[in-house]
């Protein structure tokens, strides 16, 4: 997720393992993480909606701040049936995009009507999260 926390501050907020420095669940200068991702295919994809103010951003962000990241597992079966209603996240181990929602839960851009490990990492870019109503999709933009 990119986090204008001002006109000169651009970030990158996501759960990841680049290095001894830059793991876990991280605020990244967006040029860091775009060095980091040059050999990667990016896109982006704009959800517009109300302005959310940097309070929000970052009260949802000290709530995953810790969560960690989960190596392959037999929990990851998990994934494979839909779990309605939204549950409240249990333990702190997680995949990157189960992070991504958790945080767009929490700053009430996706509805809290499924858990966090019913979306995939296409769910994110095409445009299939359940989006709150002043909240809609813009089109994909291949980056690189």
């Amino acid at each position: 997720m990119i986090y204008k926390r001002s006109d000169k501050e651009i970030f990158v907020i996501e759960a990841c393992r680049y290095d001894k420095e830059w793991r876990g669940v991280i605020v990244i200068p967006i040029d860091k993480w775009i060095e980091f991702n040059k050999k990667n295919i990016l896109a982006l994809t704009k959800i517009s909606g109300p302005r959310i103010c940097n309070d929000i951003v970052e009260n949802a962000l000290s709530k995953i701040v810790t969560y960690r990241l989960q190596s392959f597992g037999l929990n990851w079966t998990r994934f494979l049936w839909d779990k309605q209603p939204y549950q409240v996240p249990e333990g702190n181990r997680f995949v990157c995009y189960e992070i991504l929602a958790i945080l767009l839960q929490e700053m009430h851009i996706i509805k809290k009507t499924y858990s966090y490990s019913n979306y995939w990492p296409g769910h994110f870019c095409w445009g299939k999260l359940d989006l709150e109503e002043t909240y809609k999709y813009g089109k994909p933009i291949l980056l690189k």
